[in-house]
């Protein structure tokens, strides 16, 4: 593969009157070759980044933590499992303000807003109230959270009864295992 990128890079920095001196003596247009040069280039970086994702996932269900990863992986993850449970699945947060929503997961014309919670401490109750708020808020029939340690007892306890789904790490290392 990264034979594939060095000579795409050298097709693509190859100036005009070198190529009119190189290609026609293979009868391929010096466009041709450009175009099939980034074709190379962009193919050959999203294998490696597929395989780098694939490899990283396969890390952190083997290490049975979820140290490792950014918070962003973590939310990936997360959007990764959805999908492979065949949810339709938009991903809605990032590094700016997303209303308390991670991921929308939609399935048989039900909404699901998922919140990822990559914390070293426990997520408490006050998380937990904000998002049964976003929930109601959203028009959306339950919530998830997903965390990468525990919940506390009394968040436990509020979820309880409501379309609140809480998943611990243990929990999420289990499912993505399965």
């Amino acid at each position: 593969m990264v034979f594939l990128v060095i000579i795409s890079l050298v097709f693509l920095t190859t100036s005009h009157t070198q190529a009119s001196e190189i290609y026609p003596t293979i009868g391929i247009p010096l466009e041709i070759v450009q175009y099939a040069s980034v074709f190379m280039v962009s193919f050959s970086l999203g294998a490696w980044m597929l395989r780098e994702r694939y490899q990283h996932t396969q890390t952190v269900k083997n290490k049975q933590n979820f140290s490792t990863i950014s918070w962003r992986d973590f939310e990936e993850l997360a959007g990764e499992y959805y999908r492979k449970k065949g949810y339709s699945v938009q991903v809605v947060g990032g590094s700016g303000g997303d209303g308390g929503i991670d991921l929308i997961a939609k399935k048989r014309f039900r909404k699901t807003i998922v919140q990822c919670k990559h914390w070293k401490n426990k997520i408490g109750v006050s998380i937990v109230r904000e998002m049964f708020g976003v929930m109601h808020a959203e028009s959306a029939h339950r919530v998830v959270i997903i965390c990468s340690g525990q919940f506390t007892s009394e968040a436990i306890a509020f979820a309880e009864g409501k379309p609140i789904e809480l998943v611990d790490g243990p929990t999420f290392i289990k499912r993505l295992n399965k």
